[in-house]
């Protein structure tokens, strides 16, 4: 089974806890919205690992307060909680999560997502498991923060292999380990760096976005991998070991002989690589998961017993219709029972295509319902959606979820009227 993943950054900003969203303790809650791009890691610096200096512990679990400190470094700024909301995203399984509290005694809720280091939640994080992280990370650094879709591929089974028709451009590819200092790599002035590297795939010129690889704003905080052996380097399929047959054309498992630009010495990454492919005209960040996902409800012949809602063809995110949802202000739901569909149990991802307006609408929110009621949801602050265009929006069946289910749906939480559409939802 491959994932594909489409997710980016800033972040989702704190919003108060939803119904079903956890425990009575947690106050905040992070909801990483499958939409904008990372503008920076907080914390990071080519001198200085990210466990340097931030309360972050390679050695004991995040869940620790040794591990993961809630008194100094990423727990005390909005900005080095985002970070946090991003590692416990690569980290951590989805239907997981974290809770830490920041210096005041204010609770916020990280959730996991890709699942690529679980053990790190109690317990260490040795070096493959932060190269790991380093290459998810990086992959999603936008550093302007524009929204753009993006493919991921790897070979560790929690990504997996596969390509998708909707992400034709190979971008690039990424490792490294932004954790500790390199004790093998220098700069021109003999100091150990960080270690934060990608290599340039055959679409890396094709349908440039800001902010990422291969337009003249993509972040500084990684180097080419090969950038000393030539103007233009080497690209990943030049150097990089192709993944076994039949997924050769997908991406790498290992990149060697690393020669990055500026820097001095024998690298020592290259064999925990994430491989991002790319819109062919990006409008927004998102991780997908190779893990293949259909269209269940399209709306193209009715509006499959979703209610309230009409159909329309006003807006679409594929095909001529998509469910119309009229909105006032406060919460409004709409949904369905979807009785009798195939694929719905514990850890499934469910995706919703939810176009929102330029105004009216304060928050969009995908929920399930389990079969005793037991609401679950992700919150996603408009703040990190894009107005007047297609955003894609995600909701996890928790583990425990007792099944069949009663409802899955999303709730538009308003100020004013608004018409909002919901199309192309799939697991």
């Amino acid at each position: 089974m491959s994932l594909s993943l489409a997710f980016s950054f800033p972040l989702a900003g704190c919003v108060p806890e939803q119904p079903g969203g956890g425990g009575d303790d947690v106050s905040m809650d992070y909801a990483l919205a499958s939409t904008n791009g990372l503008s920076m890691i907080n914390g990071l610096s080519m001198l200085n690992g990210l466990s340097t200096g931030n309360g972050l512990s390679m050695t004991n679990g995040l869940s620790m307060t040794n591990g993961l400190s809630s008194t100094v470094g990423l727990m005390t700024t909005d900005a080095g909680r985002q970070t946090v909301s991003y590692l416990v995203r690569c980290a951590l399984a989805a239907g997981d999560y974290l809770d830490k509290k920041d210096p005041t005694g204010t609770t916020y809720r990280f959730t996991g997502g890709l699942g690529l280091a679980p053990q790190y939640k109690n317990g260490a994080c040795d070096p493959e498991c932060q190269e790991w992280l380093t290459a998810c990370m990086l992959a999603h650094v936008n550093a302007v923060g524009q929204h753009i879709p993006i493919w991921l591929v790897s070979s560790n089974p929690a990504i997996g292999w596969g390509q998708n028709p909707l992400y034709p451009n190979e971008e690039g590819s990424f490792m490294g380990n932004i954790f500790t200092l390199s004790q093998t790599v220098t700069n021109s002035s003999n100091r150990f760096v960080v270690e934060a590297y990608y290599c340039e795939g055959p679409g890396f010129a094709n349908g440039t976005v800001a902010g990422r690889l291969g337009d003249s704003t993509q972040s500084d905080v990684y180097a080419n991998a090969y950038g000393a052996l030539g103007s233009p380097p080497p690209k990943c399929s030049d150097r990089c070991t192709k993944a076994d047959y039949p997924n050769d054309k997908d991406g790498y498992k290992q990149c060697s002989s690393l020669a990055p630009t500026g820097l001095h010495g024998s690298p020592r990454v290259g064999n925990h690589i994430i491989t991002v492919w790319r819109g062919a005209g990006s409008t927004g960040t998102t991780t997908t998961t190779t893990t293949s996902s259909s269209v269940k409800y399209d709306f193209e012949s009715s509006t499959q017993n979703w209610t309230p809602g009409s159909r329309s063809s006003s807006q679409m995110a594929s095909g001529s219709y998509s469910l119309r949802f009229d909105t006032v202000s406060g919460s409004n739901i709409t949904g369905v029972n979807p009785s009798g569909m195939s694929g719905l149990s514990g850890g499934t991802t469910i995706r919703f295509k939810v176009w929102i307006p330029s105004s009216g609408v304060t928050a969009v929110d995908p929920y399930v319902m389990s079969a005793n009621n037991a609401w679950s949801d992700t919150w996603y602050d408009v703040s990190v959606l894009t107005k007047n265009a297609w955003n894609t929006v995600t909701t996890t069946i928790p583990g425990n979820a007792l099944l069949p289910l009663n409802g899955i749906g999303v709730k538009i939480v308003g100020n004013a009227y608004a018409s909002v559409y919901i199309d192309s939802v799939s697991w």
